[in-house]
């Protein structure tokens, strides 16, 4: 997953639940269109496998928390 794709799951599920009006378009680009100071990794997959061993359960699956947090977030929204 791309930080393109993640943000784009983020705005489609905060659309699905009304808390936006309308998807905006989301500009990919590439590492080397974005400088910063700091070297950024060709590719930075997270790997669970550290977190997983130390607390002795799995990580979630990242579609199944953020949709727990769109809900919260409706909900606080709403009162």
């Amino acid at each position: 997953m791309s930080w393109a794709g993640f943000a784009g799951e983020i705005l489609a599920g905060a659309e699905a639940r009304r808390l936006i009006g309308g998807t905006p378009e989301i500009e990919k680009i590439g590492t080397a269109d974005y400088p910063t100071a700091a070297r950024r990794p060709a590719n930075s997959s997270l790997d669970f496998t550290k977190f997983e061993a130390t607390f002795g359960f799995p990580a979630r699956p990242w579609r199944e928390a953020l949709a727990e947090v769109l809900d919260r977030i409706g909900k606080e929204a709403a009162q």
